[in-house]
């Protein structure tokens, strides 16, 4: 019982306040999530449409790039 006791107390003194502090943080990444997940969608949006005409520019056969870079070494 003595031994027992002996584990416990210590457990309790340490664990309480971990769990404490634990489920502050992953309740104040919550509301971070919460309120950052519009501005990372806005961005990530305009993001899409950058990469979407770069693409189009990269394959479009009338934007020789090509033909460019070498108009610039003349």
């Amino acid at each position: 019982m003595d031994n027992l006791l002996t584990l416990i107390i210590p457990i309790m003194i340490f664990g309480i306040p971990l769990l404490a502090i634990w489920t502050s943080h992953q309740r104040k990444m919550r509301t971070m999530d919460a309120q950052a997940n519009p501005k990372l969608e806005q961005e990530l949006a305009g993001l899409r449409e950058r990469v979407e005409v770069l693409e189009r520019i990269v394959t479009d056969n009338n934007h020789s790039l090509l033909d460019k870079f070498r108009d610039l070494d003349r």
